[in-house]
């Protein structure tokens, strides 16, 4: 299952919508959203995110790489196995472009990562 959209994700019945936010990108020809979960944080360069609904044994999640909704089953979350992104099959572009100033050197390092999955924290995430 690809990304879902947010009426989909509305019809779910435990949804926690408190820590999301938007972003909408409109142009003459296409319309563009996209949605940032503010409990994501980054061990290193791996995201680790909390899930913003439940509904049977399916968690809905907010992908940390495209901005779009996704699904993980209960049997895909064990604790400390990385969840693939549905957004990351296929493709060699750098899907997060890392820019690093060094104050010593006074230079820029850019780095590009393509990053394909992410961990899932289910500890409070109903709050």
């Amino acid at each position: 299952m690809g990304s879902l959209s947010l009426k989909q994700v509305e019809a779910v019945e435990q949804v926690n919508f408190n820590h999301i936010f938007g972003y909408e990108w409109s142009e003459r020809r296409f319309h563009l959203t996209f949605y940032f979960d503010s409990r994501t944080r980054f061990d290193g360069y791996i995201p680790i995110v909390k899930p913003i609904g439940k509904e049977n044994d399916i968690y809905y999640i907010c992908c940390p790489h495209c901005g779009r909704f996704e699904t993980a089953s209960e049997a895909e979350i064990i604790k400390g196995n990385m969840i693939m992104s549905k957004c990351s099959k296929g493709g060699f572009k750098p899907s997060r472009i890392i820019v690093k100033h060094s104050k010593r050197s006074n230079g820029v390092h850019i780095e590009k990562v393509k990053q394909f999955g992410y961990l899932i924290d289910l500890e409070g995430w109903g709050e």
